[in-house]
């Protein structure tokens, strides 16, 4: 994806953002429950993948798969020494 100066792009362009992580893969058959953002360390391709079909729909501004990526949210999947990690992940697959 080629990186443009954000000023210098929002003079003549307006600033599409992206929609629904699991909405996505939910559709690209990843079940209800599991821990989305773990899919950073895991499945880095399919989150990748929903981040280049909001690009290539006309999203310039993509987040981070990173919704639940924080202590308490990741605790309930057993998660909550991996925070750094998968917010890490979740940058290098953004971007």
């Amino acid at each position: 994806m080629p990186k443009e100066n954000l000023k210098t792009y929002l003079n003549d362009h307006l600033l599409i953002g992206d929609g629904a992580m699991a909405t996505w893969l939910y559709q690209l058959g990843v079940p209800i429950g599991v821990c989305y953002e773990e899919l950073n360390l895991s499945n880095p391709e399919i989150i990748g993948t929903v981040h280049r079909a909001y690009y290539d729909a006309g999203a310039r501004f993509i987040q981070t798969n990173t919704y639940g990526a924080h202590r308490d949210a990741l605790s309930r999947h057993g998660l909550q020494e991996k925070v750094a990690r998968i917010n890490q992940a979740a940058v290098r697959v953004a971007t």
